[in-house]
């Protein structure tokens, strides 16, 4: 699949809002199954920028979420222990 700089800067750009793989092909009027076979490669272009993009919404997620756990919110802080097990367990 031959993915020019613009579609890769937009998927990045789409899944960091979380849009799904069929929004985002239609969005850059690709195939989806085409997207969805790069993406699932793992080491393609398109799937370095579509989790790019995923993650760095997460991290900020993340950072909302851990100053919510400090202020004392029980959500939040039982949000950042599950995190941390989840980290722990992927080491």
């Amino acid at each position: 699949m031959e993915l020019t700089n613009d579609h890769l800067a937009l998927i990045e750009e789409y899944a960091s809002l979380f849009c799904s793989i069929d929004e985002i092909a239609l969005l850059i009027d690709v195939n989806e199954a085409d997207l969805r076979r790069e993406i699932r490669k793992k080491t393609s272009e398109a799937a370095r920028y579509y989790f790019r993009g995923k993650l760095t919404t997460q991290v900020k997620l993340r950072r909302q979420t851990k100053l919510f756990a400090e202020k004392g919110s029980p959500q939040a802080e039982q949000t950042m222990k599950q995190l941390y097990e989840r980290q722990t367990n992927n080491e």
